[in-house]
């Protein structure tokens, strides 16, 4: 039996292992069309052709496949082969790298083949992909991208070609005819060496139209000529430039003629890498691609032959901070690196540490402080009037580590007191904030820094645990929904954060409260507009000892009218500040705030006190609109009733509707809450919220009938 009538028999052994109704099916459609372009293929360049399936029409990955196909082949001692690919510019970018034949065909068909590949197992067949993951969110490979610091072209390199990554490569070709450039730009006005081109498409797509419109109109205002790189009637100049086709043949060598180049991250930013002029690459912000985020993965830093290049993120509403970095760049405005502040020192983090009573808490803080991968730090651990040993703990760590600062105060004026003294003293370029009884991962402020430096971020956001006891821990992930606004103030902590300390001026420094002045203090940084960088790792461990911690003593988190009155002064004059925001970002972290005061409340246990807030609990929930069915459903959730009634109702008639709601009963024969505020109310509020599911209720009923048959 010849090689085709072998393969056709292994097709229908493994058919046979497939249910007769969904069989002809599979083969007709998924099997047949494949196996029949892989004998088309077969038939016009040889039975012993090896096929070499780019499968994905991205210019940038056929260009990186035409980079390395060369030793690829050399290695598997490969002379008779064929791209195939969907990538329409395929001939021309392998060309660049190595002479080969190239059948180019719709997607589809390419899906096809793929298909019939994944059906034999790549057994028995020519096939080869030029590719480390060959089908979209199918396989373990695209779920890996990015861990430990891989690279997109390190996984093309070492994954898809099992090259060696350390070996030397060929540099690209291109076709370098001056003239024709020249002529180029002389029909577009363009002046060599003061043109700026901008490729603002990805996939015929752009980001941010307003960003893009607002640099070409500051780039011609600096002097420069500009224009917009086009490849289809799609693609459309950005105002006031003029559209521009540049061969890909010729790309290379006009960017170079140009002098400058700003393009959101495309296949196109692979193949001008080489350039030498100045290179700006633009990113979608914080966009997560695998264990890492675009930025990382996909940087032109990682590409072969590429030098002089800027990389960015865009994103958020502050696109004019974005705008004059990539300015500063093009400009050779170098003092856009460093802070203004000369008394700050380049690359050091300043932490500040404020201490109270926390003997036996605050070495494991500064253990994990002092072992920082980062070295660069200046630890301020300001001792706030503590009546413990907690002082003589930092004296003696100060002789330990000399770059250990104490700050003491005679007298306990809070939280925000400390920290604004630390902040006074702070030399270092960026901030850290360390409450006394956490501690922090050793690489911690290393990755957030090397954020920071990588695209001049003002504040960097890493992820946390908090930490219940000795068994409970709960990651938590500051981007869990791809907002930089949410994230920023995910949690209300300040903690997970590195914060550009040229950043913190006066009018940000923390407001004098005990009680929700971490989210206040967000908000007056947010307010200046930073640029917001986030990393995928824990990069803070948040105790909850139910002891001796920063806020002991007079800071202690009691539940008292008056720590309650402190939470809605900020969450006040944080809701009413002009945060330039999506509304409905704003709603959402309003509602947080919301749903934590309002449990805040209800934990106070003096019923006077409980009472002599109400009212103000009433006019807080007045900041927002509940004019949806959504927002509603929102307010009911929390409240259990329609906003209208709860903002009309006195103290007396809102507990008597909770206490026959849920406790069948409006009699209370203590003050306060602690009787009603107890497990069955919790587990009837859980249940009437959907919070709690089928298991738990069969979890209930075998406890109960366990205590109905074991009691005597």
């Amino acid at each position: 039996m010849g090689k085709a009538g072998h393969l056709f028999g292994e097709i229908k052994d493994r058919l046979k292992r497939i249910t007769l109704l969904r069989m002809s099916s599979c083969y007709n459609v998924q099997i047949k069309k494949g196996y029949q372009i892989y004998q088309h293929l077969l038939a016009k360049y040889g039975r012993d052709v090896q096929i070499l399936v780019c499968p994905w029409p991205g210019s940038g990955d056929a260009y990186i496949a035409g980079m390395l196909l060369k030793d690829y082949l050399k290695k598997n001692n490969i002379s008779n082969y064929v791209v195939f690919t969907s990538c329409k510019p395929a001939p021309v970018l392998f060309q660049m790298f190595v002479d080969c034949k190239i059948e180019i065909q719709p997607q589809v068909n390419c899906e096809k083949l793929i298909k019939f590949f994944v059906f034999l197992n790549g057994e028995n067949i020519n096939i080869k992909f030029l590719h480390f993951n060959i089908r979209s969110h199918t396989t373990i490979v695209e779920k890996v991208e990015g861990i430990n610091g891989v690279s997109f072209f390190q996984m093309y390199s070492s994954v898809a070609f099992a090259l060696d990554p350390s070996r030397e490569l060929l540099p690209p070709r291109f076709s370098c005819d001056k003239a024709v450039i020249s002529d180029l730009f002389r029909t577009h006005q363009l002046e060599e060496g003061n043109t700026v081109i901008l490729a603002p498409y990805a996939g015929s797509l752009t980001s941010c139209p307003d960003f893009w419109n607002a640099l070409a109109q500051e780039l011609i205002k600096e002097g420069f000529c500009v224009c917009t790189n086009s490849g289809s009637a799609q693609e459309k100049p950005i105002k006031g430039t003029e559209a521009v086709k540049i061969p890909l043949q010729s790309i290379v060598p006009a960017v170079e003629y140009a002098g400058f180049f700003v393009g959101l991250r495309s296949g196109l930013c692979d193949i001008i890498s080489s350039a030498k002029c100045k290179k700006a690459i633009l990113y979608p912000s914080n966009y997560r691609w695998g264990f890492s985020f675009s930025r990382e993965y996909l940087s032109l830093h990682n590409m072969p032959f590429c030098t002089n290049v800027e990389e960015y993120e865009f994103g958020g509403v502050f696109q004019k901070a974005l705008t004059e970095r990539v300015m500063d760049y093009l400009l050779n405005r170098e003092d856009h690196m460093v802070d203004t502040n000369t008394n700050m020192e380049k690359g050091m983090i300043s932490v500040i540490i404020p201490a109270y009573n926390v003997e036996n808490e605050l070495e494991d803080c500064l253990n994990s402080i002092i072992a920082q991968t980062w070295a660069s730090l200046e630890i301020i651990v300001i001792d706030n009037g503590s009546k413990d040993n907690t002082g003589e703990i930092i004296q003696k760590y100060c002789v330990i580590d000399k770059r250990i600062k104490k700050l003491k105060v005679s007298e306990n004026k809070g939280v925000s007191n400390a920290r604004n003294l630390g902040l006074a003293s702070a030399n270092g370029e960026f901030i850290a904030f360390c409450d006394s009884d956490d501690f922090v991962p050793p690489e911690a402020y290393e990755k957030m820094i090397k954020k920071a430096e990588l695209s001049q971020y003002d504040v960097v956001v890493g992820n946390w645990l908090d930490i219940e006891g000795s068994d409970k821990v709960f990651k938590r992930d500051a981007y869990w929904n791809r907002n930089e606004f949410v994230a920023f103030f995910a949690g209300g902590a300040i903690w997970n954060k590195l914060y550009r300390h040229s950043l913190l001026s006066d009018s940000s420094l923390f407001p004098p409260y005990n009680f929700g002045e971490d989210t206040l203090f967000l908000g007056h940084v947010y307010k200046k507009e930073p640029l917001i960088g986030i990393v995928s790792d824990i990069v803070y461990h948040h105790l909850d000892r139910n002891a001796a911690s920063i806020k002991s003593g007079q800071l202690t988190r009691q539940y008292h009218a008056s720590s309650m009155m402190e939470y809605i002064k900020s969450g006040t004059e944080l809701y009413t500040m002009d945060l330039k925001c999506n509304p409905q970002d704003l709603y959402i972290e309003y509602h947080r705030y919301l749903s934590y005061i309002y449990n805040f409340w209800w934990k106070i246990t003096k019923r006077d006190e409980q009472k002599s807030v109400f009212e103000d609990l009433q006019n807080f929930t007045m900041l927002f609109n509940w004019d949806t069915d959504s927002r509603q459903n929102d307010f009911i959730r929390i409240f259990h009733v329609l906003p209208s009634l709860f903002q009309k109702a006195d103290y007396e008639g809102y507990i008597s509707f909770l206490m026959n709601c849920y406790c069948g009963s409006s009699n209370r024969d203590v003050g306060g809450l602690p009787e009603f505020y107890d497990s069955r109310f919790t587990v009837l509020k859980e249940f009437q919220n959907g919070m709690i599911g089928f298991r738990y209720i069969l979890k209930y009923a075998k406890a109960w009938l366990k205590f109905k048959t074991t009691r005597k």
